[in-house]
């Protein structure tokens, strides 16, 4: 199982974000015993569990969960939702998480969407109640150590000089992404190609090609059929061919040998938008932090950091 992604970005909906009221910088663990970044929240004082998605807006919440905290839900302005998966129809209606909490810090409200978790629930082995998307992301600076297991959440690039001091090693590119999304790209090298790649912190697994990929002649020549996986997304369960890829995967400077195993996303993709998804496993073979820079429109990947 990979890519655990809520993605309801059908319905309109202005982003609001209140600020956290302490400037300090909050690290906070996070759980990735199944390859994404679980945090353990609160919200009206009742524990949650959430991932943290670049790929996500706004955010998302289980409606059973957003009735259950008595959040206003607007279903008079309901849409259908996106993301991967079957199902025919995925119904997404704006909330508010209010009252967030995350490691003692408040948060205030973040905008989000209804969006059901059962179906990534079940893929994940336990309950999930929501995504924190982008609502909750911008304006913020955030580190995500996978070694670590620690997220570092700031108000300021500044605070997080301690952490590049301790890295040998980075690469700095513009956070930016393509018309009508927010998920970051960046250039991907695979083999002698280089591909514009999502950077998508929902997703548990390490390369998703789409089909205009295989476009590249060297990328095509470099993978050898493994069969097929079942995967679960936003809108329930589907399945993926799976390929070894005898290529090398370069991130900047950072480089990961021939022979891991990636996947082919159903959707075409294209070089305007994006050719390929980069998860949370793939950041962590490669042995990098994350830092991501809304205020700034920044990422940066940190090596070599001493522990």
């Amino acid at each position: 199982m990979s890519r655990l992604r809520c993605i309801a970005g059908a319905v309109a909906v202005t982003i609001l974000l209140t600020a956290a009221s302490d400037a300090r910088p909050l690290v906070v663990p996070f759980d990735f015993s199944r390859h994404e970044v679980g945090l353990n929240v609160r919200v009206h004082g009742t524990p949650l569990y959430m991932f943290l998605d670049t790929g996500v807006t706004p955010s998302a919440i289980d409606p059973a969960r957003a009735k259950s905290l008595g959040l206003k839900i607007d279903f008079a302005g309901g849409g259908e939702g996106s993301g991967a998966g079957d199902a025919q129809h995925v119904m997404a209606y704006p909330t508010s998480i209010d009252d967030l909490v995350i490691g003692g810090r408040h948060f205030g409200a973040v905008e989000a969407l209804t969006a059901d978790q059962k179906a990534i629930s079940g893929a994940y082995g336990r309950p999930v109640d929501g995504t924190l998307g982008h609502s909750f992301l911008a304006g913020k600076v955030v580190l995500i150590d996978y070694a670590a297991r620690t997220l570092t959440i700031s108000d300021s690039e500044a605070d997080m000089a301690s952490q590049r001091a301790v890295c040998r090693s980075a690469w700095n590119t513009p956070l930016k992404s393509f018309k009508g999304d927010i998920i970051p790209i960046v250039d991907l090298g695979i083999g002698k190609a280089v591909l514009p790649a999502s950077i998508d912190t929902g997703s548990d697994g390490t390369v998703e090609l789409f089909k205009r990929a295989l476009d590249e002649p060297s990328v095509k020549a470099a993978l050898v059929e493994a069969g097929t996986t079942r995967e679960t997304g936003a809108r329930g369960g589907y399945t993926a061919k799976v390929y070894k890829l005898n290529a090398p995967i370069r991130l900047g400077p950072f480089v990961l040998p021939a022979g891991e195993r990636v996947t082919l996303n159903s959707d075409a993709g294209s070089a305007e938008t994006r050719l390929v998804n980069i998860g949370d496993r793939l950041l962590a073979e490669i042995h990098v932090k994350l830092l991501l820079d809304y205020r700034g429109n920044r990422i940066a990947f940190l090596g070599d950091c001493a522990r």
